[in-house]
C-alpha cells in the first residue's frame, strides 16, 4: 500500500486507465502554476500563443519553450497517483487536467487538440517526472511515469504549443483536431 492506504501502483491496469477515452473527453481542471510552486485553480482562463496560460509561470522563465508551453495530464492517471483528493491534483503542475486519451497511439507529435476555443499542438518534448514529483508523488510514481516500457501512454502527461488563442472553461471538450 502507498500512502494514503492507496493500492500499489502496480495494481493499476495503466493502459487501460491512460488510454480512456480516446475520440470525446472533458477539461476537469485548470491549473495555473504561480511564484514559490503556489497554484491556483480557476474556472476559466485565456490561452494565448504569446503567453501561454495567462498567469502561469511558463511565462516567467528565463527562456520559455512553445515546445513546453501548455501542459496536459489524464485525470484518471493523476487520480491514481494521487488519490481521490482533488486538492492534491494541482500539485502536479499541469495546466489542463482532462478525461481524455494522452497516449501517443491517439495523440502523436503534430496531432491538434481542441480544447474551448483554444487549439494545441502535441510537441515532441518528453514530459517525465522530476525531483518535484518524487517529493509530491513518491519514488514508486516517478518510476512508473519514467517506466520505458510505459512512456508511450504519457502518464505524465504531454507537452503542447498554442496554435489558437482562446478561452478555456471548466467542462469544456477536449477534440482531436487534424492537422491543416
Amino acid at each position: 500500500m502507498l500512502r494514503g492506504g492507496l493500492m500499489s501502483l502496480g495494481d493499476v491496469d495503466w493502459p487501460s486507465l491512460a488510454r480512456a477515452p480516446a475520440s470525446q473527453g472533458r477539461l476537469d481542471l485548470i491549473v495555473v502554476r504561480l511564484p514559490d510552486e503556489g497554484r491556483s485553480c480557476p474556472d476559466v482562463v485565456e490561452v494565448s500563443a504569446e503567453s501561454g496560460v495567462s498567469g502561469d509561470g511558463w511565462r516567467a522563465e528565463i527562456d520559455p519553450s512553445r515546445e513546453s508551453q501548455v501542459t496536459l495530464l489524464n485525470i484518471a492517471v493523476a487520480r491514481a497517483l494521487a488519490g481521490e483528493g482533488e486538492e492534491r491534483f494541482s500539485e502536479f503542475g499541469d495546466n489542463l487536467l482532462v478525461s481524455f486519451d494522452l497516449s501517443e497511439t491517439n495523440l502523436p507529435v503534430g496531432m491538434r487538440i481542441r480544447v474551448g476555443s483554444v487549439e494545441l499542438e502535441v510537441t515532441a518534448e518528453p514530459h517525465l517526472g522530476c525531483g518535484k514529483f518524487a517529493r509530491r508523488f513518491g519514488n514508486e510514481a516517478l518510476r512508473l511515469v519514467n517506466q520505458k516500457d510505459l512512456r508511450h501512454l504519457n502518464l505524465r502527461g504531454i507537452h503542447a504549443r498554442v496554435t489558437r488563442s482562446g478561452t478555456v472553461r471548466l467542462g469544456d471538450a477536449v477534440l482531436k483536431v487534424q492537422p491543416e
